[in-house]
């Protein structure tokens, strides 16, 4: 995979499953598990979850564009901001 820079906006339509990959892993949240499969989405959104409100706010910004697009990653931010709520 191609190494990205935070802050790097993507475009909707370009936005490649290594893309997310590689905003995820700036987390330090893999896609992948030990054997090379994709973990279950829903694995990965829970760490996501858990993790959201530790990750620097730039690199919030690059996760967000990467899974929900630039014109959602606002929305998508505040869905997990709100669920800390709770």
């Amino acid at each position: 995979m191609e190494s990205i820079k935070v802050g790097k906006a993507f475009e909707d339509d370009a936005t490649t499953i290594n893309m997310v990959a590689q905003a995820l892993d700036l987390a330090k949240i893999s896609l992948m598990d030990a054997t090379n499969q994709f973990r279950p989405m829903s694995d990965v959104l829970a760490e996501l979850g858990a993790k959201w409100d530790t990750i620097d706010p730039k690199i919030q910004k690059v996760i967000a564009g990467a899974v929900a697009g630039k014109m959602n990653a606002r929305t998508y931010s505040n869905i997990w901001e709100y669920s800390l709520l709770y």
